[in-house]
């Protein structure tokens, strides 16, 4: 079956790292069928934390967890005609035992069999079974490269500059053993999501 390539399917979605001040998470990876083939999808997933959410018990708003994919409207081809699609309803934070990622990451688990699930995360099995954390945790813990992944090691020499994206590349400092180490690291990075803002295309 014939696939689309990296700048085919950016065409699209969005850029990955980020959207609108809210981090990329994950990927929603599958296939769709247009015009007759197969084609496989990339999206980038991001976490947006300050969805707002009427609490159904107080009636108050409150700040939610929720993750989304930027698309396409159907039947239009340019950046100006993009929509917001959730793939999960909204979560509290408050309600997470845990680290998030790993939340995440067993809810997709758990949601990806066509068995209904109570309650739920993600919308649907599919959205479950297609989303991918950006690091797979969980093999790099028991010693196994995760699939796709490729290792770069730095030797750390004087006078060595290293950049990268540092949230759509996972990434680690490994002990000095000998001697010590001076490093010097920094962030550059967008204007964040303002306190309570809602998402924008």
């Amino acid at each position: 079956d014939e696939t689309t390539n990296n700048s085919s399917y950016l065409e699209k979605t969005v850029d990955c790292g980020s959207h609108n001040g809210n981090l990329q998470v994950g990927w929603l990876l599958g296939y769709e069928i247009e015009e007759n083939e197969q084609q496989s999808i990339t999206h980038p997933v991001f976490l947006d934390s300050w969805f707002d959410f009427t609490n159904p018990y107080t009636g108050m708003a409150e700040p939610h967890c929720i993750l989304y994919i930027v698309r396409e409207k159907p039947g239009q081809t340019d950046h100006n005609h993009m929509e917001i699609e959730y793939i999960t309803g909204p979560w509290s934070t408050e309600a997470v035992p845990g680290n998030v990622l790993e939340f995440l990451h067993t809810r997709a688990e758990l949601e990806s069999s066509d068995q209904p699930v109570s309650p739920s995360l993600f919308l649907n099995s599919k959205y479950a079974r297609q989303f991918s954390l950006l690091e797979d945790r969980q093999a790099w813990m028991k010693g196994s490269i995760p699939d796709g992944a490729e290792i770069e090691d730095f030797v750390p020499t004087r006078g060595t500059l290293v950049v990268f994206d540092s949230v759509t590349l996972p990434h680690e400092v490994t002990p000095v053993f000998r001697g010590k180490r001076a490093a010097l690291a920094g962030w550059f990075h967008e204007e964040t999501q303002p306190l309570g803002g809602n998402v924008v295309i």
